[in-house]
């Protein structure tokens, strides 16, 4: 199978093995298209969420309003565990503001700065999403790197009978959530479920972007957010039920939704050795990266 080549820092360099699926080979060829058509938009960017922060969110947001990309100036959004709950409700009416100029809007009228300061309180408001959201900058070992792209994507549609897993091994690389939304999941533990049919997406395509599990120990939940349902498909089921109208009219039936929530891994690094250098060097950076078939 074809495989990526990364390189971190000039430092370390490692191959990531695709899978022998056809998920794995929709995914790879998706990425040697986009090279081959409008190879401007194949240019991988790494994103470090150690960056992310409450005071980093709120100069981007200055930043945003200044240019009358968001109103946000009524929001106040505090640090620590116990301003979780009133900072997710604050979050929640961002995402919609975030999924009208994005997802709906599709970025109109935004200079490529402006789309690019819009992407970045997304990533920042996903980060944020969690009860150990820091105030500022410190250091701590990553678990997560991430490799985004920009440009007009089409995303291949993922295979019909495609299940994900509720594990992801030390050195897997799993598919990104290619929307601007949020999973049944999120929705659950966020208590977002005003606005469904705008805000939850259920993964039906494959996304260019990818995430590369870092820490040595399996992962059962996504880094850096709330905990997960001790048993998620019971909590997926009831929350189907609560909201089933709905949900139907969306096209979502609860074995779509139980199949596409967890982890989508479509290959793993070939030496997990390398994952130490870079869970822990403080600044890391995308030196080299290409496909090899």
């Amino acid at each position: 199978m074809p495989k990526f080549h990364v390189e971190i820092n000039n430092e370390v360099d490692f191959y990531i093995n695709l899978y022998n699926t056809e998920l794995a080979e929709q995914f790879y060829q998706a990425h040697a298209d986009i090279k081959q058509k409008h190879p401007d938009w194949a240019q991988a960017r790494l994103q470090d969420y150690n960056r992310f922060n409450i005071t980093y969110f709120k100069e981007l947001i200055a930043q945003a309003q200044a240019q009358n990309i968001v109103n946000w100036a009524h929001y106040e959004i505090l640090s620590g565990a116990e301003n979780y709950a009133a900072n997710q409700v604050v979050f929640n009416h961002m995402h919609r503001d975030v999924e009208v100029r994005a997802g709906i809007e599709k970025y109109a009228g935004l200079e490529d700065d402006q789309r690019l300061l819009v992407d970045e309180l997304h990533w920042c408001l996903h980060s944020l999403e969690s009860p150990d959201a820091p105030k500022d900058y410190k250091f701590v070992p990553r678990d997560v790197i991430q490799l985004t792209y920009r440009g007009e994507l089409v995303r291949p549609e993922m295979p019909k009978d495609t299940v994900f897993k509720k594990q992801l091994l030390s050195g897997e690389i799993m598919l990104d959530y290619p929307y601007v939304g949020k999973e049944p999941l999120y929705c659950i533990m966020h208590d977002d479920n005003d606005m469904l049919e705008q805000a939850c997406k259920i993964i039906e395509h494959i996304s260019y972007s990818w995430k590369l599990h870092l820490s040595p120990t399996i992962a059962t939940q996504w880094t850096g957010s709330p905990r997960w349902p001790r048993d998620v498909d019971a909590a997926l089921t009831a929350w189907y039920y609560e909201h089933q109208a709905t949900l139907d009219r969306m096209g979502y039936g609860l074995d779509l939704i139980l199949a596409r929530s967890g982890f989508c891994p479509v290959g793993i690094i070939d030496d997990v050795s390398k994952l130490d250098y870079v869970r822990n060097s403080p600044v890391i950076k995308l030196t080299n990266y290409e496909l090899i078939a």
